[in-house]
C-alpha cells in the first residue's frame, strides 16, 4: 500500500493494480482516496482495482459514501457504481444519486428527495449538511 500512496514511486500504478488481487476489503478506503487524485492514470487504476475487489468492497464503500468528507462521499459513490451496487432502500438511492451529482435522477425522486435533503441541512453532521447544500443548490 505504501508504493500506491507514494507520489514519487515509478511503480505506483502497478502497486495499485496489485492491491485488487488481494481481495482484501481493508484496502478499499485507500483506493477511494486514490479516486480523488489529480493524476488521471492513478484514478483509472484505483477505479479498476475497486471494480476488481467487487462485493468485498461494499461495506467500506457504504461507510464512506454516507457521511464522510464531501469528496470522499462522491468518490465512494463512484466506487459503488463501479461494482454495480444496487441501493437497498429508496433513501439510499436518493442519497447516492446526490453523492454522484446525478441531479437528473435526484430530481426524479421529486418532493421526497427535496424534503429528505432539506432535513439534512440541519444535520449535526457537517458532511451531511455539505452534501445537502451542494445538492439543493444544483
Amino acid at each position: 500500500m505504501n508504493a500506491a500512496n507514494d507520489h514519487d514511486n515509478p511503480t505506483r500504478l502497478e502497486a495499485i493494480r496489485a492491491i485488487a488481487i488481494s481481495k482484501d476489503a481493508a484496502v478499499t478506503r485507500a483506493l477511494v482516496h486514490l479516486l480523488m487524485e489529480e493524476n488521471s492514470a492513478v484514478r483509472a487504476s484505483a477505479a479498476k482495482a475497486i471494480a476488481e475487489l467487487g462485493q468485498v468492497a461494499v461495506p467500506e464503500l457504504k461507510k464512506l459514501a454516507f457521511g464522510q468528507h464531501l469528496s470522499a462521499t462522491r468518490a465512494a459513490a463512484t466506487g459503488l457504481d463501479l461494482i454495480n451496487y444496487e441501493p437497498a432502500t429508496r433513501e439510499e438511492s436518493i442519497w447516492l444519486a446526490a453523492a454522484r451529482r446525478d441531479y437528473e435522477t435526484f430530481q426524479e425522486f421529486g418532493e421526497e428527495g427535496l424534503l429528505m435533503f432539506k432535513d439534512y441541512l440541519v444535520s449535526n453532521d457537517n458532511y451531511v449538511r455539505a452534501l445537502a447544500a451542494a445538492t439543493l443548490s444544483a
